[in-house]
């Protein structure tokens, strides 16, 4: 609950941020990753350092992997959206964060079709995908 709870007022102020400017702001990414090492501390007294350092390891994956696309894509993805991935999987697992950027990635595929079909944009567009990664939280807080 602790790690889920924190997930979503990151992704709700990373959300609001991306959107109005396209930055995650520091502050944001600290206060999250603090949230984190919180609940990594309750989990390590809970299940033990191993346990704890394997779930950070495979949590931050997902988010790894969107860190090193970015630097691929020359920023087409921001590096943001990778390090708000990273701190979701250090709180709520890998699971959890990869389902999360599955459904988001989905969601925004889908919001961009309708924006070129409505001549909304173009190919070339930015749109922020932390908004999307905060629905798809809420779509499986909801399912699950």
């Amino acid at each position: 609950m602790f790690g889920m709870a924190g997930a979503v007022g990151l992704l709700a102020a990373g959300g609001i941020f991306d959107v109005k400017s396209k930055k995650i702001p520091f502050a944001v990414l600290g206060a999250g990753g603090i949230w984190s090492v919180v609940g990594l501390v309750f989990k390590a007294a809970e299940t033990g350092i191993p346990q704890t350092l394997l779930f950070v390891l495979t949590g931050i994956v997902p988010g790894a992997i969107l860190v090193v696309l970015s630097f691929l894509t020359e920023k087409k993805i921001g590096y943001g959206d990778g390090i708000v991935l990273m701190i979701l999987g250090c709180m709520e697992g890998a699971e959890t964060a990869f389902l999360v950027f599955c459904i988001g990635l989905f969601l925004q595929s889908l919001f961009a079709v309708g924006l070129l079909i409505a001549k909304k944009a173009d190919k070339q567009s930015c749109i922020p995908f932390v908004p999307f990664l905060l629905a798809a939280r809420m779509a499986l807080l909801f399912l699950h």
